[in-house]
């Protein structure tokens, strides 16, 4: 009967001589044969020390009889596969690692992105003020985001903050020239800030604009006002033409060239671009006819047009009104004047143009607090009409006795860089109503240098002299006077002053002081105080 023998692996009876286990399958390692009679002892396959038969261990050296291998060697197998196992879960947690990392800066990626977005959102929901905030802040941390600025303008002029409005627009356009709707929108708040230096923005922003887009009609329109506006007629000229030829048949735009040609003194372009704008449109806008007639100095053609205009509801009405107020006071119409400038003031409460205007009427009216009311709101302004309503305030004062108000204001006309011609004369009736009669009589020759055709220094000058008692010196500054005043002046005082020259000869005061004997100076002066309002300068 054949021997068996235990599997190492499954531990089963099985038969020494197979190769592998029938049971487990594993291979049978026949380290050790079984000892037959005679047979020598066995030993170990691996330090040849003799073992039994049966033994598994040899004891020796630690060789598994089975297997032939150490039991050192199959300990160290479990702990190099825990090594690898070991650097199998920190890859994976690396890996891990760097994912979250990953994860994290996308997030951030996003947070960094995502304000406008969030802006916009709450902008829909009309929370305006948190989405300017949001805004604010995304601006400070990337100055050059276009869209975040655009945005930020649309909040801030939904909360009506026009002012930051206008800058953010402004900038949005400067970053992204494209955007044409930052650049209109510019315009627009820039316009609504009331604030004649803004006008150089707009016009930078409406060359943009154009520049982008040649086409855009609006644009060109825009940016000729503008630039008529500013003074610039031969810039609003150019840009008109582009218009016209872009489009030949716009009416509004032929008036519009009519009315710049003929402030240029082309009245005979202006004639033909109004011919041309009749050919596209049957009813002209009488408005256009009116200011190319003023400007063409036919004045009442002008009246009526401008009439008309201001009958028929002009786009332009207050224009029409204010343009209306100055024929008629230039034809000493004050009263009708008065009415038609009111209504421009009440049309539009910046005209300073009518404002100051209308105080003209009403000093000539003899109506002296509403005109130093007007003047004085026209001074406060930053306009070209400033310095000159300043300076007629402190005539208004002076004529009321209220020196110093008078100096304060007439220092604020010089200090804004008024050169006007009545500045000195201002000046020399202030320094004379003061005692100061040397000084008064410099600024009143510096005057007289400065524009020899000036009538009211000649007649402040003449004043002066007879109150200084040098009547022959007074006669001649008041003949040059009348002289230049002409006979057919509107509100001069001519006669009074005829009359006084005429005593001042019959007196025998050429050339030298009255004496007692003839008209006394009290007398004198009794009649220089008869001399009304003096020819405001």
């Amino acid at each position: 009967m054949a021997s068996t023998t235990h599997c190492p692996y499954c531990g089963r009876l099985t038969d020494p001589k197979l190769e592998n286990c029938p049971h487990c399958g594993n291979r049978l390692i026949r380290g050790i044969q079984q000892a037959g009679a005679g047979s020598p002892r066995p030993t170990c396959p691996s330090c040849h020390a003799p073992v039994q038969a049966g033994d598994i261990i040899c004891v020796g050296c630690g060789t598994n009889l089975l297997t032939g291998q150490k039991i050192a060697e199959e300990r160290k197998r479990p702990a190099a596969e825990k090594d690898k196992h070991n650097r199998h879960k920190l890859l994976a947690g690396g890996a891990a690692a760097l994912l979250l990392i990953a994860a994290g800066i996308f997030v951030a990626y996003l947070l960094m992105r995502d304000p406008v977005e969030q802006a916009v959102k709450l902008a829909k929901a009309g929370k305006y003020l948190e989405a300017s905030n949001v805004l604010s802040k995304c601006v400070e941390r990337t100055p050059k985001n276009a869209r975040a600025h655009f945005e930020l303008g649309k909040c801030q002029w939904s909360l009506n903050q026009f002012v930051p409005a206008s800058d953010s627009f402004e900038e949005a356009s400067r970053l992204d020239p494209k955007n044409r709707e930052a650049g209109m929108l510019a315009v627009v708040s820039l316009a609504s800030i009331k604030d004649p230096p803004t006008r150089d923005r707009q016009i930078t922003v409406l060359k943009r604009v154009v520049q982008e887009y040649p086409d855009d009609a609006q644009a060109r329109y825009l940016l000729a006002l503008e630039l008529g506006a500013q003074g610039d007629v031969a810039g609003e000229i150019e840009a008109l033409e582009t218009l016209v030829n872009l489009d030949p048949a716009n009416a509004r735009t032929h008036e519009s060239l009519a009315v710049a040609r003929a402030s240029q003194k082309d009245y005979e372009g202006a004639e033909k671009e109004l011919q041309e704008a009749a050919q596209h449109n049957a009813a002209l806008d009488p408005a256009a006819l009116g200011f190319v007639a003023y400007l063409g100095g036919k004045q009442e053609e002008a009246v009526e047009h401008l009439r008309r205009a201001v009958e028929a509801g002009s786009s332009v009405k207050n224009e029409a009104l204010t343009r209306l107020g100055l024929l008629l006071a230039a034809q000493g119409r004050f009263k009708d004047a008065q009415d038609y400038l009111t209504q421009a003031v009440k049309g539009e409460k910046d005209n300073a143009d009518a404002q100051f205007f209308r105080a003209v009427c009403y000093q000539a009216g003899g109506m002296g607090a509403e005109a130093l009311k007007d003047f004085g709101a026209v001074a406060q302004t930053s306009g070209p009409l400033a310095a000159e309503a300043a300076l007629r305030t402190a005539d208004l004062y002076l004529s009321q006795g209220e020196t110093e108000k008078a100096r304060e204001a007439m220092e604020k006309a010089a200090s804004a860089g008024l050169r006007s011609p009545g500045l000195n004369t201002v000046r020399g009736r202030i320094s004379a109503a003061s005692g100061q009669l040397e000084s008064a009589r410099a600024d009143f020759n510096k005057e007289i240098e400065a524009d020899p055709d000036y009538a009211p220094a000649y007649l402040e000058n003449g004043l002066l002299y007879i109150k200084q008692q040098l009547f022959g010196d007074a006669i001649e500054q008041l003949e040059h006077y009348l002289e230049l005043m002409g006979t057919d002046v509107q509100g001069a005082p001519r006669a009074e002053i005829e009359i006084l020259v005429n005593q001042l000869k019959q007196a025998g005061g050429v050339g030298r002081r009255l004496k007692a004997s003839g008209q006394g100076p009290s007398e004198t002066q009794a009649t220089v105080s008869t001399v009304p309002g003096r020819k405001t300068p």
